[in-house]
């Protein structure tokens, strides 16, 4: 059996840490699927009203879209303009609210005491709203615009 001095070890792994490797999409779809287990023990906070679905949401003029989320104490509203969120949460107070990104970033949202918010959130990619207090945690279903 052979053994390694100091220095030749500090080599080896000098040089297994100096390869700049490109990881492989596969690696990262992994990784990305494993990050969104973090809050499988949330509960969904079903959605139960789209301006979009609805039968008025064809009416020209109608610039924003508008979201609602529930259940059992938990409401949500959200409506969509442009690049922010304006929304009320009717929940118990204290209760936290986060905007989750698709590419894992968080943005926390400070509702007042009445529970409205507004939060900008550029761009396209799907978002969706995690909802916790000692009492709950739910999240909703990913929202695109």
């Amino acid at each position: 059996m052979s053994s390694f001095g100091g220095d030749d070890l500090e080599n080896i792994l000098g040089k297994a840490l100096a390869d700049e490797r490109e990881v492989p999409p596969e690696w990262r779809d992994a990784a990305r699927a494993a990050y969104t287990w973090r809050t499988v023990d949330a509960e969904l906070l079903a959605l139960t009203y789209d301006s979009l679905v609805e039968a008025g949401a064809a009416v020209r003029g109608a610039e924003a879209r508008t979201l609602e989320f529930g259940t059992g104490e938990v409401t949500l509203e959200v409506e969509l303009v442009d690049d922010r969120f304006e929304g009320r949460l009717h929940a118990s107070p204290g209760a936290e609210i986060v905007v989750e990104h698709a590419d894992g970033g968080r943005t926390p949202v400070q509702p007042d005491a009445s529970g409205f918010f507004v939060v900008e959130v550029p761009g396209d990619d799907p978002v969706r709203f995690a909802l916790r207090s000692g009492e709950f945690q739910l999240v909703t279903e990913w929202v695109t615009r």
